[in-house]
């Protein structure tokens, strides 16, 4: 409005890219949700999205009668009475039937076409300010599908994990366009539509905005489920267990990316970068804690700026600072911000527009960014579809267990698996959670306290054998710690601890991350890697056979890591009755590229639906599989 009044052009740059927009994701929720009903994460996307509507005291209420928010979908008879949520849910369980049996029927593009026909999608949106750009998108993704279809990927699996994959990497895709030419304007975009981009001059408006404190009602978490903030019969809101464990992490997330957009605003300026902002009026507004010590809206970007130069931003501040990689010039205008004098209106014109250019390159360039300012760690850019050694490790165990576990994502539950069982599995799991944090460079290690973290990172299901995983996972780490094997381990230098190594085998990424990256004295490289499923000495050998393709892919990540080979591989096996001693594996690069290769390949013919996932016939696997009442 200001601008128009200015007679200025501009033109509003759209926020996000293409598979980060609101609509990719809600039609993504869908189609996950009918390629798999049992993934919770989409489930509870497509009920909130507009294409349901429930409400999320709905959707709570759902998840507690059906014990779990999947088996209250399924279950039909299940209701939750409120007539209109009711409604909402009963709809949204024949789309869901309808949209099964569509999806070996028709093309995906088609499929995308019914769902939208069906969910009144389009309806939905009307009432959105940016309905246009909305429906311009979803239009984009038929083609989207329609491409990949004509180059024989249109399978609803391998489509659904295409573009999570590349909504996730934040995949530098454009939205749809609405022919709206590029003349020179004034551009108003978001910071994450500014990524990548340079201009002269950069204003970043409202940098004394408020964030933090207490999160959404909803806390939506990758690997640890969702939390609900849901209102009592006082009318007061009450936060559920799971949010309250989700609460601190989600916060420090939140801050962690809002100082990386702080970062990429400052460095989109080339010749002038201005900072728009009201100082506070006083040192409450700098708190970022309320009286009872809880984190609460701070101005932090402010806050950041301040420490990083030193001054604070007052109604009075210095006319100008001086650093080595260039200076701070501080305009005040008061609270009231006056209108402009008419003679200094930049009329809307091409030679206005690059008038204003040119005096921005008038001013001295300074290096930028300052020393203040560090670039956090880009994120990934993959463009292909990404494999773990982990995923490429239980495709060779077996198909049908890569199935469940990474295409399906089943929980590796109990699912009538007896308790015993179950105790060992998840003793396995907790030892290998508190040896990934173990230090045997550093001082004394204490067994209790790794154990009890890895406790609580485990989430035990079973709340009645925490205390039997407790003791067998201090009676597995101490056996372990008295062992040849841990005193061997401690004669190592070590390097890294989790290390994400990456290589491109015919154009998949593969990712590997080994327990630990170390090297001997004499200087030659060892990686590490933690197994816990034997539980018996013959047991040891049939765990070699499967663990064999995870070790060579392992050295070959090493290999272009490192930019060496190691000199060995060491699985290490713990187990009572002893503790296994370590198991090296002889390695062929060029082998390995290939066995990979194939690998990846069976997988895509199985995510393009041209193969079956299939059953392995060593029946020894059925009995160290979670999924194996699953089979039968």
């Amino acid at each position: 409005r200001a601008l128009r009044a200015r007679q200025i052009p501009y033109h509003v740059v759209a926020g996000r890219g293409f598979f980060e927009t609101q609509e990719v994701f809600d039609v993504l929720n869908l189609l996950t949700v009918v390629d798999n009903p049992r993934d919770e994460e989409a489930l509870l996307g497509f009920l909130r999205s507009p294409m349901v509507g429930l409400t999320d005291p709905a959707i709570t209420e759902l998840a507690r009668l059906g014990g779990g928010l999947s088996k209250g979908f399924l279950e039909k008879s299940l209701t939750l009475g409120d007539e209109e949520n009711d409604r909402r849910l009963e709809r949204a369980r024949k789309v869901w039937e309808e949209l099964r049996d569509l999806r070996d029927k028709v093309g995906l593009a088609e499929l995308i076409e019914e769902a939208l026909e069906r969910t009144k999608y389009r309806a939905a949106l009307a009432a959105d300010p940016a309905y246009r750009q909305r429906l311009a998108n979803l239009r984009k993704l038929i083609e989207v599908a329609r491409v990949l279809e004509a180059q024989g990927l249109g399978s609803l699996r391998l489509f659904v994990r295409h573009v999570a994959e590349l909504s996730v990497l934040e995949a530098r895709v454009g939205e749809a366009q609405l022919g709206l030419e590029r003349e020179p304007a004034v551009k108003l975009m978001t910071i994450h539509a500014a990524k990548g981009l340079e201009f002269p001059v950069v204003f970043v408006i409202e940098v004394n905005r408020k964030f933090g404190g207490r999160p959404e009602a909803l806390l939506i978490h990758p690997s640890k489920g969702y939390g609900l903030r849901v209102t009592d019969i006082t009318g007061e809101e009450v936060p559920s267990s799971r949010y309250k464990e989700l609460e601190p992490e989600m916060r420090a997330r939140e801050i962690a990316e809002e100082k990386r957009l702080l970062y990429v605003a400052c460095t989109r300026a080339r010749d002038l970068l201005c900072l728009c902002l009201w100082p506070p009026r006083d040192e409450k507004e700098r708190l970022t804690v309320d009286r009872k010590g809880e984190p609460k809206r701070a101005p932090y970007w402010l806050l950041w700026l301040e420490g990083a130069l030193g001054v604070k931003f007052t109604d009075d501040p210095p006319e100008v600072l001086r650093f080595d990689w260039g200076e701070v010039r501080f305009v005040t205008w008061g609270r009231e911000v006056p209108e402009p004098p008419e003679e200094e209106v930049l009329q809307a014109s091409r030679g206005g527009v690059e008038e204003a250019t040119r005096r921005a390159r008038e001013v001295e360039k300074p290096s930028w960014p300052p020393p203040h300012l560090k670039p956090p760690s880009p994120r990934p850019k993959i463009e292909a579809l990404s494999f773990s050694v982990t995923e490429l490790k239980d495709f060779d165990f077996c198909q049908r267990f890569y199935e469940f576990r990474h295409v399906l994502r089943l929980p590796e539950e109990p699912m009538g698996m007896d308790e015993e069982r179950w105790t060992k599995r998840l003793v396995g799991r907790v030892v290998h959670m508190a040896l990934v944090r173990l230090d045997l460079w550093g001082g004394p290690p204490e067994p209790d306290e790794l154990v009890e973290e890895a406790l609580k990172e485990a989430r035990i299901p079973m709340p009645e054998v925490e205390e039997a995983v407790r003791r067998g996972a201090m009676d597995l780490l101490l056996g372990f710690l008295d062992s040849e094997v841990a005193e061997r381990l401690s004669r190592l230098e070590p390097l890294f601890k989790e290390a994400e190594l990456k290589f491109k085998v015919e154009g998949a990424m593969v990712v590997a991350k080994p327990d630990l990256l170390a090297r001997e004295r004499e200087g030659s490289l060892v990686v590490v890697d933690y197994k816990t499923e034997p539980r018996e000495k013959e047991e040891v050998e049939k765990a070699k056979e499967r663990y064999l393709s995870q070790a060579n892919a392992y050295a070959l990540a090493c290999e272009r890591a490192m930019g060496e080979p190691p000199a060995k591989v060491w699985m290490v096996f713990l187990g009572p009755p002893v503790i296994t001693p370590f198991t090296e594996f002889d390695f062929d690069t060029e082998r390995t590229k290939h066995e990979i290769a194939k690998t990846i390949g069976e997988i895509m013919a199985r995510l393009e639906g041209r193969e079956n996932f299939r059953r392995t016939d060593e029946m020894w696997k059925c009995s160290v599989c979670p999924y194996a009442d699953f089979c039968s």
